[in-house]
């Protein structure tokens, strides 16, 4: 059996510090909205829903945490994105013991991420990927009901 004493936890003295020469910081901006309308035909139930997203970063950062100017993550630093998407819904019955769903979707986004580093104090590296992307989709169920 080890014997690991009395040793008490450190006390915490609530000061924190860093060794830093660069400030990191962020900054990001997230605006939505989304929208749903329900119709209600006598057949059945047609249900639409919308939605459209932003969202903005822009950040800076010291990644080396050390107070030498060795990796940082320069302004502007960024991450852009659009998003909207729609879709439409038909919800029915047929007799007692059909429901059918049927609908389409539709998805789209834009997004754009840049990145600037520099090492060192004199190496800069840029990079930047950009994706426009578009998905979309119908489909169908049905339920059948057997009643003995």
């Amino acid at each position: 059996m080890i014997d690991k004493g009395n040793r008490a936890p450190p006390v915490p003295t609530g000061k924190f510090d860093l060794t830093s020469d660069f400030p990191s910081k962020t900054n990001t901006r997230w605006d939505q909205i989304a929208g749903e309308a329900v119709l209600d035909t006598g057949q059945g139930i047609l249900t639409a829903t919308a939605s459209y997203r932003r969202v903005e970063i822009d950040n800076q950062a010291e990644i080396d945490g050390t107070a030498a100017p060795l990796f940082h993550f320069l302004t502007p630093t960024s991450l852009r994105q659009h998003q909207q998407m729609g879709e439409i819904v038909y919800a029915t019955s047929f007799g007692d013991n059909i429901d059918l769903t049927v609908g389409a979707n539709i998805f789209d986004q834009s997004f754009t991420y840049k990145e600037y580093r520099q090492l060192l104090t004199t190496i800069f590296q840029a990079g930047q990927g950009h994706v426009n992307h578009t998905a979309g989709g119908v489909f169908a169920q049905a339920d059948w009901t057997f009643v003995p």
